[in-house]
């Protein structure tokens, strides 16, 4: 569980600081804390896995990529909504 969290959460944010400022990227992370979860634990759950095990941080920026993406497209349309 620790390691789920910290891989989820270190790269969502590494990856969201790269577009935005700290603050956003952590209200995102706050509004999506249960997929990121998600995400990082099938990330640690990978790295068991010998040779794959390699793959973690380029997997886990791409998938965190496409989080990120959801995570701003799901607030632009609440955004949308409350105009």
């Amino acid at each position: 569980m620790i390691a789920a969290y910290a891989i989820g959460r270190g790269l969502f944010v590494a990856v969201a600081m790269r577009r935005m400022p700290r603050p956003l990227a952590e209200s995102l992370y706050r509004a999506n804390r249960t997929v990121i979860w998600v995400q990082g634990a099938v990330l640690a759950l990978t790295a068991y896995v010998p040779i794959l095990n390699l793959l973690i941080p380029i997997i886990g920026v791409a998938t965190m990529v496409h989080v990120l993406d959801m995570a701003l497209g799901a607030a632009h349309r609440t955004e949308r909504r409350l105009v």
